[in-house]
């Protein structure tokens, strides 16, 4: 898990200096699953900017992957609004 947290951190200062120069205007990532042997899930969520879903004027992209931990399956969903 720290491994993860990591990871994360990372991702999010490198996106919160794109979204800084403006050449993004939010994102949202989101990883779910099991990090730790406990029988419940557990939900990672960062977000900044802005993200709406039924509007036209934003161009989303998204993109959808599977994390193989050694308690299982994890998924991970990563959101951008340009």
């Amino acid at each position: 898990m720290v491994d993860l947290l990591k990871i994360l951190k990372d991702l999010t200062r490198l996106l919160d200096r794109l979204y800084v120069n403006n050449e993004l205007k939010g994102y949202y990532i989101k990883v779910k699953g099991r990090f730790q042997r406990g029988r419940r899930k557990k939900i990672f969520i960062k977000r900044k900017g802005f993200i709406a879903f039924n509007s036209l004027h934003l161009k989303l992209d998204s993109c959808y992957g599977l994390l193989h931990t050694r308690f299982g399956i994890s998924g991970l969903k990563i959101i951008f609004a340009y």
